[in-house]
């Protein structure tokens, strides 16, 4: 009986609830979103209305137009906000689309014309063949689903064969071009005055892998940035057979416009076996950037160098190499000072994974110039070959020696050289201890003659090592 009771409540409570619903007014509808925008309700309480904020670009997706005119199209109308959306693109596919770009074509051009309008462009999942080179716009942010080396999870923009660019004077064709310095493509990044300054800030891409094509596309650079300078970074890219070099951060003819980008971290590059002896990994030519954190360079062993640090006030951190013969190159081609490496390692097959210049011609060091100094090394460690080859002061960290190097540092030129700072028991530095007599907490040989040890014991306090002995200075 109880239960009876109960659900004959439940009956009339559920009928006045429906009686009382269908009382209520119907708002009117004031506006039809426009295609591919969210639906929001207005200032008046009103709905709907479209929301410019976030476009879906698969409300335009058609198999006979591909990927690149799609997002063109969504950029293109004088509706688009001037301040930026959100283009969500990850609803295109092979089905509901074509995911190769027509050649002399981007997302922001179309072969005449350049939308120079900021986004945030979500890329879809899979392989996206790309023929030139996306020039990306000020306040342009490009994300994929996902990197991978060489696969096709997650999203990778494909070289194809035959890739052209803007083709101007001085700036390496790339598949992505941060910015463009010589306004070949209208990229204005204009001042408060409404004048170009020739710098973009905020431009970035993350998630994905580019695929340079190997020995298809041998003069093809994957990412480089001569214009574009805060909120500017690279984060989980993967850079895949691109033989050229992976990422430029500047030039000597555009060597002050990327300073303060960065970080550019979570990078993999790995050119496969079409690497040749001028594959690069990376290089900074710049002024004073957030620097590198967290690069793999895997090569074949033929390419000379993975790393030119080229740069001023720049930290290259937790790096690993493999497969070519120097690892790092400071200033072999341009100023490089008050630069920190930190936490780097190199397989066996590097012959030098740090190669200070000097005046010297040696291997990948060109000589003529001293452009080091103020260089610190922390956590160096190799797997063959030298750890640090210093061609200012003239030391070698062999691997055989000196496989971990804890600290090295080499400071600014005086009338007798240059002041230097190790861990190493190689060469002279300053030991601190807390023996009394230096013998019983390090040695000395010939080669680190020169070397000061220090102790806060009482009695004597300071050593020199002379002729390859102790000697008490105080």
């Amino acid at each position: 009986m109880a239960r009876a009771k109960a659900f004959e409540t439940s009956v009339i409570v559920s009928l006045f609830l429906l009686i009382f619903l269908a009382t209520l007014p119907i708002e009117t509808v004031a506006q039809t979103p426009a295609a591919g925008n969210n639906a929001v309700y207005n200032s008046s309480g009103t709905c709907c209305s479209g929301s410019g904020a976030w476009i879906d670009a698969s409300a335009f997706a058609n198999t006979s137009t591909d990927i690149c005119a799609t997002i063109y199209g969504v950029l293109s109308p004088s509706t688009y906000p001037a301040a930026g959306a959100v283009i969500d693109a990850r609803g295109l596919n092979s089905v509901n689309s074509n995911l190769t770009c027509a050649s002399g074509t981007t997302p922001w051009f179309n072969g005449s014309t350049y939308e120079d309008k900021p986004s945030v462009l979500l890329l879809p999942g899979g392989a996206i063949n790309i023929a030139y080179t996306w020039v990306l716009p000020n306040k342009t942010k490009v994300v994929g689903l996902g990197a991978s080396s060489g696969g096709q999870t997650g999203t990778t923009l494909v070289a194809s064969s035959g890739f052209t660019g803007p083709q101007v004077p001085n700036i390496p064709l790339a598949m992505i071009q941060f910015g463009d310095v010589n306004r070949t493509q209208a990229v204005t990044c204009l001042s408060s005055t409404g004048m170009p300054t020739g710098v973009c800030f905020g431009i970035a891409i993350e998630d994905l892998t580019l695929n340079g094509g190997g020995s298809i596309n041998p003069h093809l650079d994957g990412i480089v940035n001569f214009d574009s300078e805060e909120l500017t970074y690279v984060k989980r890219v993967n850079l895949y057979q691109i033989i050229a070099t992976g990422l430029q951060i500047e030039n000597s003819m555009f060597s002050n416009q990327g300073g303060n980008s960065g970080p550019y971290s979570d990078i993999t590059f790995s050119p496969g076996p079409s690497a040749t002896s001028s594959t690069v990994c990376a290089q900074m030519y710049s002024q004073a950037t957030r620097g590198i954190h967290g690069l793999n360079c895997t090569a074949n062993g033929t390419p000379a160098a993975a790393i030119y640090l080229d740069a001023v006030t720049t930290t290259l951190e937790d790096i690993h190499i493999d497969g070519f013969q120097d690892g790092i190159v400071v200033g072999a081609n341009n100023l490089a000072q008050g630069n920190v490496i930190l936490n780097v390692s190199g397989s066996s097959a590097v012959n030098n994974l740090i190669h200070i210049c000097g005046l010297t011609s040696s291997g990948n060091c060109l000589g003529g110039a001293t452009n080091v100094a103020d260089l610190t090394i922390i956590g160096a460690t190799s797997g063959g070959g030298n750890t640090v080859k210093d061609d200012l002061t003239g030391a070698t960290l062999p691997n055989a020696t000196d496989a971990h190097v804890g600290m090295y540092i080499v400071g600014e030129a005086t009338a007798g050289g240059y002041s230097r700072f190790s861990t190493s028991k190689t060469y002279p530095t300053w030991f601190v201890g807390h023996f009394q007599i230096p013998g019983l907490a390090t040695s000395c040989t010939a080669t680190s003659n020169g070397s000061l040890y220090s102790t806060s014991s009482t009695g004597n306090s300071l050593w020199a090592c002379v002729n390859g002995n102790w000697a008490l200075v105080k």
